[in-house]
């Protein structure tokens, strides 16, 4: 299982680093 979580990158945040079949998981 990958977890992927939405990560800040420079201050901005970033889509879910991992895309896969969760996608419907992350707003």
């Amino acid at each position: 299982v990958v977890i992927a979580f939405p990560y800040r990158k420079n201050g901005q945040i970033v889509s879910c680093k991992y895309r896969g079949s969760n996608k419907k998981f992350w707003q």
